[in-house]
């Protein structure tokens, strides 16, 4: 169970995470200036909050995975950011498809990875994730 601090986190990195494609599309700037400029003010943001953790450097393996993760990520934020710059798809819609997608996916590749298996109520909520998608595609 998640503590109060936890869910207003949470709620300010949804916030965070809604945002930059509403934003990039009210912009009207291409979807590679889009992607790319977001993702370089995150990288630099990311580094400033973190640099002290960035003094201890992870093993090479931790490396390898992070980089291959990071090559996946660039490939979905270049594809995000040309759907959210596309004014034929609307946007609130398809950020919470993608939302509502990895509401399902990461347990599952949590599931593959970690071992973590979902409990009854998480399966539950799962499959009304799933039906979410096909009711905001109505």
């Amino acid at each position: 169970m998640m503590n109060v601090s936890t869910i207003l986190m949470a709620v300010f990195i949804a916030t965070a995470y809604a945002a930059w494609p509403v934003v990039g599309s009210y912009s009207r700037a291409s979807g590679g200036w889009i992607g790319t400029v977001v993702v370089i003010a995150t990288g630099i943001t990311v580094a400033i909050c973190s640099a002290k953790q960035l003094i201890s450097f992870p093993n090479t393996k931790a490396i390898l995975l992070l980089l291959i993760a990071g090559a996946i990520n660039g490939v979905a934020v270049y594809l995000y950011s040309c759907k959210v710059a596309d004014v034929t798809v609307p946007t609130a819609a398809f950020v919470v498809t993608v939302a509502v997608f990895m509401s399902v996916i990461a347990p599952l590749l949590s599931w593959l990875l970690n071992g973590a298996i979902p409990t009854f109520y998480q399966t539950l909520g799962y499959g009304l994730a799933m039906s979410a998608i096909y009711f905001l595609n109505k």
